[in-house]
């Protein structure tokens, strides 16, 4: 009788356990969700407070109130690359979300531009940025990233450079090459 009340027992704990696990990995799919709809209905607001956070995004939209209605409204080099961007969530586990993304090849958006000798301004390259990446080709990703629980809600790093690459196409990487390509002809320059 007693072995019979404790296999019950353990029985009701383990049950109890499963329930509270499931309930955590459904919070954690639905946030996962949340993240991957806002990118696919490319809504800038959740797409910013994903990325930085609801504290950092008030402090810069503070600063809105001297910018002009023209510039509120100009789709930004991100926002013209996360219009071609999708992204699934492929898996949740106790730690981690695996999202699958699909974005422009932006790693070579950059590659032939001389910026010496092109004279463009920067609403030019703007457009440059936004044809590129509405006519490269695809690239799928597979990006894990890790979360613990807070308040029984998940806390995810998106700011991990693995998932910014992801979901700019390697623009981030594009980016840094230019920006360390620059240096060098600088301090070249300076050498002379």
């Amino acid at each position: 009788m007693r072995r019979m009340r404790c296999v019950i027992i353990v029985c009701v704990a383990l049950s109890l356990l499963a329930g509270c696990g499931r309930k955590q990995n459904k919070i954690v799919e639905d946030n996962a969700q949340k993240v991957a709809e806002a990118f696919n209905e490319t809504d800038m607001d959740a797409i910013n407070e994903t990325i930085f956070g609801p504290d950092e995004v008030k402090a810069v939209g503070q600063n809105s109130d001297t910018q002009s209605e023209t510039e509120k409204s100009r789709e930004g080099v991100l926002e013209s690359i996360f219009r071609h961007v999708t992204i699934e969530v492929k898996k949740t586990t106790d730690r981690t979300i695996e999202y699958e993304i699909t974005a422009p090849e932006m790693r070579d958006v950059f590659a032939g531009l001389d910026f010496d000798k092109t004279n463009m301004s920067s609403d030019e390259l703007l457009q440059m940025i936004k044809d590129y990446a509405q006519n490269a080709e695809k690239r799928v990703e597979t990006v894990s990233l890790s979360y613990s629980l807070y308040d029984g809600k998940p806390i995810v790093n998106y700011k991990e450079e693995a998932f910014i690459n992801a979901i700019t196409g390697g623009f981030l990487d594009a980016y840094k090459s230019l920006y360390a390509e620059m240096i060098s002809e600088y301090e070249e320059g300076d050498q002379e």
